[in-house]
């Protein structure tokens, strides 16, 4: 896999990780301990996939390894003929300057690779979503009626028309006489009822509040609302992440190249190429993020039952 489709991949995941990352900070809750732990793998993810970019070629990597080498003892030799040493003097600085290089090499590769990556990555232009670009002034709106015609404004209400009298059947039945109506009764007649001690209290009118000890608490209702709305918020973010974690183990795999993607060979691959093996870290701390937000979903589920 070549260097400019590696950055152009890692590029792509690393957008899908910053969207997760973002709505794990809208959802407002990121002080609880599975998704700090979360936020802590994926802002970890992101620097191995940044190193994973910035990894320089074998045949580069033999070069400036020999010419470091070189400087250290040459350095070394000029140092210690300064000093009027011998050449057992000579020997022990320039084996101690290349011990000392040894051990710094991988704390240098990884800033070196740190500075690589994010120069490489910068170039690579990231399209993760669809962009929604406005029609252009004068174009025709997908919901504007044709050229030419007038819409009917929803404010009128459609014409009615008026049913015409039908003409009287010679079948039709006679109407039976409208009986008076009952006499309301006087004033005078109508007594007070006699309220007695076991008469039923007056109902809550509509719209007002029972009593108190049949409303719910208000603690408990606030905590079921801003559940929800976490939940909602982050529902979307494990599937964003299984996306990344797909286009990752493509990577990996093409990376290692058609043909060798046994165990044993997968295995070799990761001791062996330094991508790799960034990859293969990257990959283990997604698995990890998505896991603890699944964990936290499903702690807010428990608590909105």
């Amino acid at each position: 896999m070549s260097a400019r489709a590696l950055s152009a991949e890692l590029a792509a995941i690393r957008a899908l990780v910053t969207d997760g990352l973002t709505e794990i900070g809208d959802a407002g809750d990121a002080g609880q301990v599975w998704l700090r732990s979360a936020t802590a793998r994926l802002t970890a993810l992101d620097g191995a996939l940044t190193e994973a970019a910035g990894v320089l070629a074998a045949p580069t990597r033999v070069l400036a390894v020999t010419i470091v080498t070189f400087l250290v003892v040459a350095g070394s030799a000029t140092l210690a003929g300064a000093l009027g040493l011998g050449t057992t003097g000579t020997l022990t600085v320039a084996g101690t300057a290349l011990l000392i290089t040894f051990a710094a090499l991988p704390w240098a590769g990884r800033h070196v690779y740190t500075l690589l990556g994010r120069h490489r990555l910068a170039r690579v232009p990231v399209h993760s979503r669809p962009s929604t670009a406005s029609a252009p002034a004068g174009a025709p709106s997908r919901l504007s009626p044709p050229p030419g015609t007038s819409p009917r404004s929803p404010a009128s209400p459609p014409a009615t028309r008026t049913p015409l009298p039908s003409p009287p059947s010679p079948f039709a039945l006679p109407t039976p006489p409208s009986q008076p109506a009952a006499a309301a009764p006087s004033p005078s007649s109508a007594r007070p009822a006699t309220p007695t001690p076991f008469a039923s209290q007056p109902s809550s009118p509509p719209g007002t509040a029972g009593p108190p000890d049949a409303a719910a608490p208000p603690g408990v209702s606030a905590l079921a609302g801003v559940s929800a709305l976490a939940e909602n918020r982050l529902a979307a973010v494990p599937d964003r992440l299984l996306r990344a974690r797909v286009r990752l183990v493509s990577a990996a795999l093409r990376q290692v190249g058609a043909g060798s993607w046994s165990a044993p060979e997968l295995r070799r691959a990761i001791r062996t190429d330094p991508v790799v093996r960034r990859l293969a870290h990257a990959d283990q701390l997604l698995c990890q993020a998505v896991d603890c937000v699944e964990r936290h979903l499903g702690d807010l589920r428990k608590d909105g039952l």
